[in-house]
């Protein structure tokens, strides 16, 4: 009789953590736009997720210690792992988040980093890179072209204290080019371009022409010799 109880006992227990296995809500993941991603306001961006789901509601918010998450005005889907989303046009934020929830509660909130209003960002990663001297690099941008109508490129060895043009020409039309090509040691206008290197404190910087107010910074790398 014991022996029929603890059976029925241990049938009963396995069949509800199956069902608690069955029934909770799968952990749902945002695997793009990515941690740490660089967005440009206004721009229609894809969102994707695992697993799927049928019905996702996406919202947003741009401030980690808010909870006040907003509807997305614009969202189309694409399949059930992934919709396109227009993102907000006027506004920067270095903590916007994504969210995709799901009818039964699960979500996930994922911090895509940089929200830029009518900014240029770097699209090329250099920090913590190590380029040597006489190699080439493609510095390459985004930026707002109704607001930016040139751009120019910078380089400090100084870790930011101070830099110089990359480009001697100075402005690059934004409306014909969104990137361009350094030769490491061929800047021109530079004096002593050779005592300069090796710099373990290099920074590019791209600007709107001849102003800071809108303009992004690399990561710190290093130019050595050959």
């Amino acid at each position: 009789m014991k022996s029929t109880i603890c059976f029925f006992s241990a049938f009963s227990l396995c069949t509800a953590v199956l069902l608690l296995v069955y029934c909770a809500p799968q952990p749902i993941v945002i695997t793009s736009p990515a941690a740490g991603a660089k967005l440009l306001a206004g721009d229609t961006i894809l969102v994707q997720w695992a697993p799927s789901i049928t019905a996702p509601k996406v919202s947003y918010n741009y401030n980690l210690a808010s909870s006040s998450w907003q509807p997305f005005t614009t969202v189309i889907p694409v399949s059930s792992q992934e919709v396109k989303v227009a993102l907000p046009t006027m506004w920067y934020s270095d903590s916007f988040q994504i969210k995709v929830e799901d009818g039964d509660g699960a979500h996930d909130a994922g911090v895509t980093g940089y929200l830029h209003e009518k900014f240029i960002f770097l699209t090329t990663a250099l920090g913590g890179q190590t380029i040597h001297v006489g190699n080439s690099a493609t510095l390459s941008w985004r930026a707002c072209l109704s607001n930016i109508s040139s751009v120019e490129v910078l380089l400090s060895t100084d870790s930011g204290k101070s830099y110089n043009e990359i480009i001697g020409a100075g402005s690059i039309p934004v409306g014909t080019a969104l990137s361009c090509l350094w030769v490491v040691g061929s800047e021109t206008g530079w004096d002593f371009v050779d005592s300069l290197y090796p710099s373990s404190g290099c920074v590019v910087k791209v600007r709107q022409y001849n102003h800071d107010e809108y303009m992004d910074l690399s990561g710190i790398f290093t130019v050595a010799k050959p």
